[in-house]
């Protein structure tokens, strides 16, 4: 499972982002048979979904987006927050994403760089900004 994760992050950093996401559904389904090791995180998975715009995969998503807990260990997870906006953005739930919207905005900067896998930091503000103002 963890090589799937590796593999997933290598096709995103080529720009494969349907080979990403297949391998991560691979990865995520063998976590289920085993769930005492966890390899790939669901908010990695939605946050793909959502930032990369992939349609076909939202009514799975957003089921996903549903049950997720937005407080980690730490705190409230940023990439979660992001993940649920942009999902529930592109799935029409707009209330839901503006909330999430709200809380993920002041924390993006807590993501990181990823201009490596294609995810450009400024553009995710930009986004989460319009989905935040959405009436």
């Amino acid at each position: 499972m963890r090589a799937l994760a590796t593999l997933a992050t290598a096709y995103l950093a080529q720009g494969n982002v349907e080979g990403a996401l297949e391998t991560y559904e691979a990865a995520l389904e063998r976590q289920i048979v085993q769930p005492n090791v966890v390899a790939v995180q669901p908010a990695d998975y939605l946050f793909v979904i959502g930032y990369f715009r992939a349609a076909s995969r939202i009514p799975a998503a957003v089921v996903i987006a549903e049950a997720m807990q937005e407080d980690g260990i730490f705190g409230p997870d940023p990439q979660v927050l992001a993940a649920k906006a942009l999902v529930f953005d592109l799935a029409g739930r707009r209330a839901e994403a503006r909330a999430a919207a709200a809380k993920a905005l002041p924390m993006v900067d807590e993501l990181g760089d990823g201009e490596a896998l294609g995810v450009n930091v400024a553009e995710l503000r930009a986004r989460l900004a319009k989905i935040g103002e959405a009436a």
